[in-house]
């Protein structure tokens, strides 16, 4: 399932105060040998040491994802499947982990409840724009900024029946330009009131407020799309919305995307 064996030493160029025994290379070599010795909980630890060293990488949330969904953690599977998408979106891998990784889920819940759904939780506007990473977006607002710009400043030393057609482009260029500034406010989490989350633990509790004593609102499931809002003063709960249900869940019990 791994699909590549190495970090090219750019990155390791890139985090220099790992030292040389520590380098990012290195780090992901020996989380690469650990998941093909089938001893995915090394793996893991291998591959969350880049992520804390700032590494942002696709292939280490799949390879992590992967490990994960080995070990039957599918909480921590979907996320890290999740955060490969947002990197490279469009990638058939992942995109096939993250359908396997929720029917088995959903499977799982069908045997113990009779009913198995998974909450997604993505938006019209995630839908649409899911395929695109945000640089890509911010590239395509510079450019129909710069089209735009061009052909105004055409249009007006232009005579004549040109007018007509510069002014049909002038307006597929301002469309074009909202469409690619919606997708880049859209990246950025303009249109959700949090961040999108993964709940990670299966029937962690939600509490009507920051601790462990408040009143019991209802359970997290393990693999649930959420909403992630303000953490409390100690950091230890965050305030999230799953589904129609809201209140205070433990951090440790969510990730964000």
């Amino acid at each position: 399932m791994i699909r590549r064996l190495a970090l090219l030493a750019l990155l390791a160029l890139a985090f220099p105060a790992l030292g040389a025994a520590q380098s990012v290379d290195a780090i992901f070599a020996r989380g690469n040998e650990a998941f093909l010795g089938e001893d995915y909980q090394a793996a893991i630890e291998q591959y969350e040491r880049l992520l804390e060293a700032g590494v942002a990488d696709p292939d280490v949330e799949f390879d992590l994802a992967t490990a994960h969904a080995r070990l039957g953690r599918f909480g921590p599977a979907i996320l890290h499947f999740e955060r490969a998408l947002a990197l490279r979106p469009g990638d058939d891998d992942a995109e096939a982990g993250l359908t396997a990784a929720r029917r088995i889920l959903a499977e799982r819940r069908a045997a113990e409840e009779g009913v198995g759904e998974i909450l997604e939780g993505e938006s019209l506007t995630d839908a649409v724009y899911g395929n695109f990473t945000e640089p890509v977006l911010a590239w395509g607002l510079v450019v129909f900024e710069l089209l735009l710009v061009l052909t105004i400043v055409w249009f007006r030393r232009s005579r004549g029946g040109l007018r007509t057609g510069l002014a049909l482009l002038l307006v597929v260029e301002a469309l074009g330009l909202a469409a690619f500034g919606v997708g880049v406010l859209n990246k950025r989490g303009a249109f959700r009131e949090g961040e999108r989350g993964i709940v990670l633990v299966d029937r962690s509790e939600l509490r009507e407020g920051p601790d462990p004593r408040h009143p019991e609102r209802g359970r997290l499931r393990e693999g649930d799309a959420a909403l992630v809002f303000e953490a409390d003063e100690t950091g230890e709960f965050v305030r999230v919305r799953v589904g129609e249900h809201q209140g205070w869940a433990e951090r440790a019990a969510v990730g964000t995307i």
